[in-house]
């Protein structure tokens, strides 16, 4: 019987997954006017013979001033300057000429790397329709070998049937990543109460393992890539009570105790953020329940009813650097029924809110080049 239902639970998983430079000819940066291209005539005027061209002088030359610019003279005939352009201004500034000899700046190209679950699996599209709605539409998104619905940490951190080959390969095409957004770590522990059974010392167990092969995943996508951020993005509170009608098992005696366990599970994903250069933290716990309140619900076991609660009436997660308060929602209330489908999985939807408050949280001010958390004022 457990056989049954663990294959069910692993194939409602795998259904989850629901720029211009200065002007300039063939051999340099330089362009020389038409009028000053042949230097045959004698030097009429007082100054000495060019340093740059000590054999001949410019037919034009009749200024009596030293010759000293770049062209090897100082006269006004368009000879081009320092600077590469056709007037009179030797300086730095920018020209006066029709043609601007400015250098514009482009961007570097951004790419964003998703991996992990299949909570990664389902926010592939509302990533790239959050990204398209702040500006980001130039920002590449890789997914295609990268999400793995039902997979566990411990399966990423062995590089089990290729993982993190497929995630080496994401992160170093072209071009490089900016940022990996990794979903990890829910299967481990869900997975371990499914097959060990429920206590304390199993649950602090599951979580402690699941922490370390999260660790080596993050150092290992770090190694060797100056130039990326890894962003541990959380989950929201799933609704317990919805997942043990949709797929009849217990992975803990009550609501309180399952929350309770993804409550210190987002604790230490935090703390592995912030003891990991490159890495951060986005918490999530109790969004929904503060973006979308609930109406009451029933149960056909504890707790047996959940009140109603309107929208704002519990608190919004936390946020770097403080985290205050984590979690955000209420501990003892599952999620909004509406926004899991299965209890465990969001809808589009809720994945787009998800995805928002990422952005919010730091990820739109990594796409722009800044720190995920502002500096202290």
């Amino acid at each position: 019987m457990q056989t049954m239902w663990k294959a069910l639970f692993v194939a409602f998983l795998a259904v989850g997954a629901g720029c211009s430079g200065p002007r300039g000819d063939a051999a340099g940066d330089v362009v020389v006017d038409a009028a000053d291209t042949a230097d045959t005539a004698p030097d009429t005027d007082t100054a000495p013979v060019d340093a740059a061209d000590p054999d001949t002088v410019d037919a034009l030359d009749t200024t009596p001033s030293p010759d000293t610019d770049a062209n090897g003279d100082t006269d006004a005939n368009g000879d081009a300057d320092a600077n590469g352009d056709t007037d009179t201004d030797t300086s730095e500034d920018a020209d006066e000429d029709a043609l601007s000899d400015t250098v514009v700046a482009v961007p570097a190209p951004l790419r964003v790397v998703i991996a992990g679950d299949s909570w990664s699996t389902g926010s592939v599209a509302p990533t790239r329709e959050a990204l398209d709605a702040r500006g980001f539409a130039d920002v590449t998104l890789t997914s295609q070998t990268t999400v793995v619905a039902g997979s566990r940490a411990s399966e990423w951190a062995t590089n089990q049937d290729g993982k993190l080959d497929a995630l080496d390969a994401a992160l170093d095409a072209e071009p490089p990543a900016a940022v990996l957004l990794l979903y990890l770590g829910g299967n481990d522990f869900n997975f371990a109460m499914a097959e060990n059974g429920w206590s304390q010392a199993k649950r602090d167990g599951a979580i402690d393992a699941m922490v370390d092969d999260l660790r080596a995943v993050v150092e290992h996508a770090l190694t060797g890539r100056p130039g990326l951020t890894v962003v541990l993005v959380d989950y929201t509170f799933f609704n317990y009570l919805e997942m043990r009608l949709v797929y009849g098992f217990d992975l803990a005696p009550t609501l309180l105790d399952f929350n309770a366990a993804y409550v210190t599970m987002a604790a230490r994903k935090r703390d592995l953020a912030a003891e990991t250069p490159g890495c951060e933290y986005a918490h999530n716990l109790g969004l929904l329940q503060h973006v979308y309140g609930d109406e009451q619900r029933i149960y056909p076991f504890e707790p047996w009813a959940v009140p109603a609660y309107e929208p704002g009436f519990f608190p919004a997660p936390g946020v770097a650097p403080g985290y205050d308060p984590l979690p955000g929602g209420h501990v003892a209330f599952p999620a909004p029924a509406p926004v899991h489908f299965d209890g465990l999985h969001p809808e589009p939807w809720a994945f787009r809110t998800i995805l928002d408050h990422v952005l919010d949280q730091g990820l739109e001010r990594l796409l722009n080049g800044l720190p995920w958390t502002p500096p202290a004022e």
